[in-house]
């Protein structure tokens, strides 16, 4: 703006000073949907009772298929299972539980193979890898 003012001056041949005023932009209104409180709880707890019933019957379903599955490993799983579900609700993804009880046997079970995975794609390293992972959920399975 004073540049332009500026440049003004010197084409307009006017010796008088030019004031500029400065004036701060206005600060954006946040972008949103804004709803009562009322409604906003409403559908807390609809989602963290979705997210429950999801979670339960993700669990009954491993309890069933995985009875020898260690309580370290179980209460870490619920964990993870339970974030990753509510993303999942939100997203409307489907298999975000057994992904995680992959990713996560992948990441306690073996090495840091995966890491090097992306870099090489080494079949032979990646057959290695499902073949622990497997045996792991297969130990799980009893």
């Amino acid at each position: 703006m004073l540049r332009q003012c500026r440049r003004l001056m010197r084409t307009s041949n006017d010796k008088r000073t030019i004031f500029v005023q400065h004036r701060k932009h206005p600060t954006p209104v946040q972008p949103g949907i804004y709803v009562p409180h009322e409604i906003f709880s409403q559908a807390a707890q609809d989602l963290a009772k979705l997210t429950a019933t999801l979670d339960s019957t993700v669990w009954k379903k491993w309890t069933h298929e995985y009875p020898r599955m260690p309580a370290a490993d179980k209460t870490q799983l619920q964990r993870l299972v339970s974030e990753k579900n509510a993303e999942a609700i939100a997203n409307s993804s489907r298999h975000v539980a057994q992904s995680t009880l992959w990713g996560y046997v992948c990441r306690t079970y073996t090495s840091d193979e995966h890491l090097v995975l992306s870099a090489e794609r080494d079949p032979e390293a990646v057959l290695r890898m499902r073949e622990r992972i497997d045996g792991v959920l297969e130990s799980w399975r009893g």
